[in-house]
């Protein structure tokens, strides 16, 4: 599984995931402690430096995203 290095600028995590969506996604779930308002998280499989291959995404997607998932979990929880 690749090795992903996701920051916001201010936190920096190091993170193991099929994708860099799902690295983003784990580190602010479950290591980085707040979510940058307006912000954007920065995800390379080099290092935390600036690369071209870098991906972004906004903050404002991710946490969409968790919600979701986090909604999903809670519908699977109640079910079972």
């Amino acid at each position: 599984m690749p090795k992903f290095y996701v920051t916001d600028k201010v936190e920096e995590a190091v993170v193991d995931a099929s994708t860099s969506l799902k690295a983003c996604i784990n580190a602010v779930r479950y290591r980085f402690h707040g979510i940058p308002v307006d912000g954007f998280y920065k995800v390379s499989e080099i290092g935390f430096e600036e690369h071209d291959e870098d991906i972004v995404f906004k903050a404002s997607e991710i946490v969409e995203m968790i919600i979701e998932i986090m909604d999903n979990e809670k519908r699977d929880e109640d079910r079972g």
